[in-house]
């Protein structure tokens, strides 16, 4: 948004090269093939994917993050994967690198978790996400590690299978409670499941010295 926006594309034969470019924000390069055509079977097609999103600030008003929260950060994303219809989708990915900021805090994400995707779901493990204050020091004031791991849905009604374990800062809470003041420590150890409009959440939290205010 508000962005020049140059896109290049290069058709060689069954095969289609595709580059987007944002020059402050982000970088979107798709190569897709087809295998199996000259065998007289049914061509399959192959799409590889390499995004990478250099502010996330220039996308917040899309993403529909509230003003006050002040969203940034980066991520990039590779992934190849094979098929043309959404539930017959098969492949695998990398999300090499991921920084969430808001509300004053930093979210990061481990670095080079491998996810697969079939059957309609993209699925992960290994995913550790790791919060600060925006302005303190690593290992201080407002940490809070969670494992992620589990399935997303990719069709409606986007399904969640996640399960998240981990020690989390409750000043944190302001990315989940806009206008909210907490502190002391939060130790989870939860499930969450059903459509992404309405999931159920199981397990258990445990506060240590928590104070809330709004």
């Amino acid at each position: 948004p508000g962005e020049a926006l140059e896109v290049r594309a290069e058709l060689a034969g069954e095969a289609l090269d595709v580059r987007a470019h944002a020059s402050s924000s982000a970088t979107l390069s798709a190569h897709v093939s087809a295998s199996g055509a000259a065998s007289g079977t049914r061509a399959t097609r192959i799409t590889q994917l390499d995004l990478e999103v250099r502010s996330l600030a220039t996308y917040a008003a899309l993403l529909g993050a509230p003003e006050d929260s002040h969203l940034d950060g980066h991520l990039a994303i590779e992934a190849s994967v094979q098929g043309s219809d959404a539930r017959g989708l098969a492949g695998s990915g990398t999300l090499r690198n991921a920084v969430l900021e808001a509300y004053g805090h930093e979210i990061t994400a481990s670095v080079r978790v491998p996810f697969a995707i079939r059957e309609g779901e993209l699925v992960f493990t290994g995913l550790e996400l790791s919060g600060r204050k925006r302005d303190g020091p690593p290992g201080k004031d407002g940490v809070g590690t969670l494992a992620v791991s589990g399935s997303l849905g990719l069709l409606a009604p986007y399904n969640l299978a996640l399960a998240a374990r981990g020690s989390v800062d409750a000043s944190l809470a302001p990315l989940a409670l806009p206008g909210s003041s907490i502190s002391g420590q939060v130790v989870t150890d939860l499930r969450v499941s059903g459509p992404a409009e309405k999931p159920v959440f199981s397990g258990r939290l445990l506060f240590n010295d928590v104070d809330y205010a709004t």
